[in-house]
């Protein structure tokens, strides 16, 4: 860990504690982002920005450009 790479942590924590979370998040300083919600399989995948459903174009990498 000491070639400059950058790490970041990915968890889950229940809806009920995600005050706690920020409340403790905030007197530590450091930066989070939430990125999603679990919810049921029955409720599919949705990709959202700002609460709003968003459509992703898939795309693969590149090799030539």
């Amino acid at each position: 860990m000491s070639g400059g790479e950058d790490y970041e942590l990915c968890f889950t924590v229940p809806e009920l504690n995600r005050g706690a979370l920020e409340v403790a998040i905030g007197n530590l300083g450091v930066p989070y982002t939430c990125i999603g919600q679990i919810v049921s399989a029955s409720e599919g995948l949705q990709f959202t920005r700002e609460g709003k459903p968003v459509t992703l174009e898939m795309k693969g990498y590149d090799h030539f450009s």
